[in-house]
């Protein structure tokens, strides 16, 4: 489709301009935690009570800050591009997206600063979730790293310069108005290859200066000395922590002298402050260390060293302090040991002797008298050191100043935050996530009756929003910890809603029944620690009978049996409606031996034209498993296409669950027809090694016999800048056409083709820039009683079509005409026909 009047989602890709579609954006803007999934009694044999944090507004991940014209700020989100407010001390923070519709090339951002009073912002692109770099992290983050764009009025109008792509920018230094130093730490296709890059012509052109890895970049004003740090790898054994350069980046000198780590440890994320209130300035070093032979020996550090002070050396900082959810003293300031960029220190601008300092997981937001002899002072700054006892969300990524009220500023997993007087107790946290918009989900589902959605977020639990949801609206979360799969029974009145979450405080799958929420399958029911080796754990129900919760579970049903010969097996629940607590569920029920790993499946369906509740399709990387009434009962193990990578770098029965793709996302998809249990769709990562490997789609309408190439013309109707990254796929029966739509999620949006022969692997966007902006989209639901599809969007929450196969139809007749302007079509296609009968 060319020459149409609607704008360019990316208009440097130079590929087609998408039609319009009429998606709607059902919000959030932001969320908060209703009810509070721990108890917060405040009595004198609990004297560190948890925090109270459901009063404060949550957000989805955040990265950078920085300080525009008038006051303004602007905020790097991780995966859904920049924002910008007025006014942070507003009731309610109001935030624009600016970099929607402007010709960038990416939305996951890693790095922002700002120059001549707030009219000259950078930002750079990088990982599109938090930064669990492991070994291999220039595949697993994501995002389309599309180089460092530039805007030269506060942030309303932006521009890309010619900084190289596929670069994952960390450190952004504007020396003055034409010398421009930048800092990468991973090309796309070779995760050791980071550097420097100094710009003296205002971003035009560029000269590397620097060759390995780096994670920080910071500049001491009076001076002009800039520091950088870089990690200690493998591949970059003669690597120093510490280098400074004295003139503009050109030239960089070891700047290491008296670090060191605890045994054969060595940093893997590291991070600077400068307290310019110390005369000569305070350098200081925050870091995450692991050895390289053993990685679950890990480690944290702090240490400083003057400036300018011939002999001076790096001088350790002790870290001791109170973990905020036990009370138990701790030493680590990354409580899970996990290979994350959540570590931000600080240096109060008005007292020498202050550092702030918050940390990964659990370990908080701390207020550091570095200076306190005969050890560090660490206080926490939540709970009892606030006056309404409030704390931020955790994961903490940034600190930041705000310098007209003397403010603290953090970035975390859960958006952005303000602490009133930080320097000393009595103060108060603050959300300033107001109405963001920007949430990473992976999940969704729509239910009809209360017109109201849920969805799966990333590191921000469950979220279920309000009747007819707008933008801005607060969703409530349900459910703690990382949520991940959600499922709608929409044939029960009121409709079930079912998730799950990993690493929450109810880590299992739940149903919400008629406003009771209950635990149906609690993890440790299960005899095994290495029972779900995955973080997005698969589990469905039975789409012919929804009151049956089926669930895969690794090598459970032989107990005392080596790990090398166990058996991996479905099992199901039965759960009857009404339920009220799960004691009124039916027991534990082995289904069938899976034959191996499953990474996603279906089950229930129609195979032949009618009913089949035997149907089960599942996938791992290597094979397609299928069961319907054609196969009488036998499931069956077919080749895939093609070969997708694990959801984890360790082994099937490890004890420690792996993380895969985004770190918390599959790296397989799979979309079986309603109508059909044969035509099934399958797509995946092609590994977690590296970012070479061909992406693709199949389809196969025989159950996985034979296959299908409809990857066509994907990869160009993206206009990635990397990968595709295809996830999530959807079919939506369209028999009234003779074919169905499938749809798939990209990191530039949804597209669309057509599964009859003559359509199938001819794709485009379904929707301008202006009804749903780039984004990576992946959790996809289809409400077949309403017409209702949803996606959850990685990092713009949730999109929606209402009458969906109407657009669809209009989507197919554009594909035809190439053109935009044509008849809307109307089918009144019953898609609820291959469904459960809705009660009343």
């Amino acid at each position: 489709m060319n020459a149409v009047s609607t704008p360019q989602c990316n208009p440097t890709s130079g590929v087609y301009t998408p039609c319009s579609a009429p998606w709607k954006h059902a919000g959030p803007g932001s969320y908060r935690d209703v009810p509070p999934d721990y108890p917060n009694p405040v009595t004198k044999s609990n004297p560190h009570p948890r925090p109270l944090n459901d009063s404060l507004a949550n957000a989805g991940a955040m990265q950078a800050v920085a300080r525009g014209m008038n006051n303004d700020w602007l905020v790097g989100t991780t995966n859904g591009g920049v924002w910008r407010t007025s006014d942070v001390y507003a009731s309610r923070t109001h935030w624009e997206p600016v970099t929607d519709g402007q010709p960038v090339n990416c939305v996951s951002i890693s790095a922002m600063a700002s120059a001549d009073n707030g009219k000259m912002v950078y930002a750079g692109c990088g990982a599109s979730t938090s930064g669990e770099w492991g070994t291999y992290g220039n595949v697993v983050l994501g995002g389309d790293w599309g180089g460092l764009m530039m805007s030269a009025d506060g942030g309303t109008s932006w521009a890309m310069t010619t900084f190289p792509a596929n670069y994952f920018v960390t450190g952004i230094i504007p020396v003055d108005d034409s010398t421009l130093v930048v800092s990468a730490r991973a090309h796309f296709t070779n995760d050791y290859n980071g550097g420097v890059w100094v710009s003296t012509d205002k971003g035009k052109t560029w000269t590397r200066t620097y060759f390995s890895p780096v994670y920080y970049l910071i500049r001491e004003p009076k001076s002009g000395i800039i520091y950088l740090a870089s990690p200690q790898l493998h591949e970059t054994p003669d690597t120093l922590p510490v280098y400074q350069s004295t003139d503009n980046g050109q030239t960089w000198m070891e700047w290491s002298t008296g670090i060191k780590f605890a045994g054969k440890q060595k940093p893997y994320y590291l991070t600077f402050a400068i307290s310019t209130a110390s005369s000569p300035p305070v350098v200081f070093l925050g870091a995450f260390t692991r050895d390289p032979t053993d990685p679950p020996d890990f480690g944290s550090a702090l240490f400083w060293r003057q400036q300018g002070v011939k002999g001076s050396t790096w001088q350790p900082i002790s870290v001791n302090f109170t973990e905020f959810e036990t009370g138990k003293p701790r030493t680590l300031l990354d409580s899970y040991g996990m290979a994350k960029d959540r570590l931000a220190i600080l240096a109060d601008p008005h007292d020498p002797n202050l550092l702030y300092v918050a940390g990964n997981g659990d370990a908080g937001v701390y207020r550091v008298q570095w200076k306190a002899q005969p050890k560090a002072k660490w206080t926490p700054m939540y709970g009892l050191d606030c006056v309404d006892r409030t704390y931020p969300h955790v994961d903490s990524r940034n600190y930041y100043w705000e310098p007209v009220k003397n403010n603290l500023i953090l970035v975390s997993d859960g958006g952005i935050w303000m602490r009133m007087g930080p320097s000393k107790p009595g103060g108060r946290w603050v959300s300033l996530n107001g109405d963001i918009g920007a949430m990473e989900f992976i999940s969704s589902g729509w239910d009809f009756r209360k017109r109201r959605w849920i969805a799966g977020a990333q590191d921000n639990g469950v979220q279920v929003s309000d009747s007819d949801p707008i933008p801005t609206a607060e969703a409530k979360s349900v459910y703690g910890g990382d949520g991940s799969l959600v499922v709608v029974d929409n044939s029960y009145n009121p409709a079930r809603l079912w998730s799950s979450a990993e690493m929450g405080p109810l880590d299992g799958v739940f149903v919400i029944d008629n406003g009771t929420r209950v635990i149906i399958w609690p993890r440790k029911e299960f005899p095994y620690k290495d029972v779900w080796t995955m973080f997005y754990s698969p589990w469905t129900l039975n789409s012919s009978d929804p009151t049956r919760l089926i669930f895969w579970a690794n090598g459970t049903a032989t107990p005392g049996v080596t790990n090398k010969t166990r058996i991996s097996y479905f099992w199901e629940i039965k759960v009857p409606y009404g339920i009220k607590n799960a004691s009124q569920a039916g027991p534990l029920t082995p289904l069938l031996p899976s034959g191996g790993t499953v990474f996603d499946f279906v089950a229930g369906g129609y195979t032949a034209g009618k009913k089949d509740s035997s149907v089960i399709v599942a996938m791992n990387s290597t094979h397609l498993k299928y069961r319907s009434s054609l196969t009488k009962g036998v499931l069956m193990e077919r080749k895939l296409p093609a070969v997708f990578a694990y959801p984890f770098y360790k082994p099937p029965f490890s004890k420690d669950r792996g993380d895969g793709a985004l770190t918390h996302g599959k790296t397989t998809s799979m979309a079986v027809l309603s109508s059909d249990s044969q035509t099934i769709a399958v797509t995946g990562w092609p590994n977690l090694y590296n970012n070479i490997g061909l992406e693709g789609i199949w389809m196969t309408t025989d159950g996985g016999m034979t296959w299908i190439d409809v990857t066509g013309n994907l990869l160009v109707a993206t206009g990635t800048i990397g990968k595709m990254r295809p996830a999530g796929l959807q079919f939506v029966p369209m028999t009234k056409l003779n074919t169905n739509a499938l749809l798939v999620g990209t990191v530039s949006g949804v597209y669309v083709t057509y599964t009859d022969q003559a359509h199938r692997g001819i794709w485009s966007r379904l929707g301008s820039c202006s009804d749903m902006p780039v984004v990576l989209a992946d959790g996809f639901g289809y409400e077949p009683y309403s017409d209702t599809l949803t996606v959850g969007t990685f990092g713009r929450g949730v999109y929606m079509i209402e009458k969906a196969t109407e657009a669809l139809a209009t989507a197919l007749k554009q594909q035809d005409q190439s053109k935009c302007d044509v008849p809307v079509t109307v089918l009144g296609e019953n898609t609820a026909q291959w469904s459960p009968p809705m009660a009343n």
